[in-house]
């Protein structure tokens, strides 16, 4: 996810952000992943300075819990679409979580592939307590099309609201 806006000319969320920038993550193994500043089909605004982004890796299909800043144990889960996300004009797709959650949970979601021209970035259409209904929305800058390729995605779901700091010897 982008962290810092060092290129924005403009007052998000109050007007649309420009350069409308999200992230896109290929070739993704279990020791490396290409991430890029994804510029999707937006023109306006310049890209001069860089940008500093955060990520997050973890194992497909896993388990597990950390204990938070107020010392309470939060599960997490990881997974992956079993399906590709459709596009806005194409609907929802439906992921489900495998169990159910005292309470709709937090998701991070990010895109596994980017096998279309548009580019993309999802959005959350609702989110129940066993599964999330997700969809690839993208910009309307060179035409208003929002269909196209589907693509899977990389969930990691959270019991619950949460701060935490994560210390990780050699990285920065």
């Amino acid at each position: 996810a982008i962290q810092t806006m060092a290129n924005e000319e403009d007052s998000p969320p109050a007007t649309t952000s420009q350069p409308f920038l999200s992230t896109s993550v290929t070739n993704i193994s279990a020791t490396s992943a290409e991430i890029a500043l994804d510029r999707n089909e937006a023109i306006p605004g310049m890209i001069n300075q860089p940008e500093v982004l955060a990520w997050l890796a973890m194992p497909a299909s896993v388990a597990g819990s950390f204990v938070d800043l107020a010392s309470q144990p939060v599960a997490y889960q990881t997974l992956i679409s079993p399906t590709g996300i459709r596009r806005w004009d194409d609907g929802c797709t439906q992921v489900d979580f495998g169990q159910t959650y005292a309470n709709p949970p937090p998701v991070l979601v990010n895109r596994r592939t980017r096998t279309d021209a548009d580019g993309g970035w999802f959005r959350r259409c609702n989110t129940t307590t066993t599964f999330i209904r997700l969809t690839i929305d993208e910009d309307r800058d060179g035409d208003n099309d929002r269909s196209g390729t589907a693509d899977p995605a990389s969930l990691v779901v959270f019991s619950r609201d949460f701060s935490a700091e994560f210390e990780i010897p050699g990285i920065v």
